[in-house]
């Protein structure tokens, strides 16, 4: 999963010196810092960090969602044993 994105770019033959914005987001982001502005680094890099963040708000909230699922449930089977 890390090579395939930079290999299906060249097999494209979206090379670096042509869409380097593309290759910023790959596993070798420097080869394309020369050919970008630092705007365009700053973006890709504010990007990165929003995908990151909200992915992990999301997997936090569902994790809290299946603990009180799980929680309410060992609770049930507690007061069903203990009546």
């Amino acid at each position: 999963m890390i090579i395939l994105p930079p290999v299906c770019l060249g097999v494209a033959e979206l090379t670096v010196s042509t869409i380097p914005q593309v290759w910023l987001l790959s596993f070798v982001p420097i080869t394309a810092t020369e050919y970008v502005s630092f705007s365009a680094i700053a973006v890709a890099i504010l990007g990165q960090w929003l995908a990151i963040t909200i992915i992990s708000l999301q997997m936090t909230r569902k994790l809290k969602q299946a603990g009180a699922s799980e929680t309410k449930i060992l609770m049930n089977r507690v007061n069903t044993l203990s009546n």
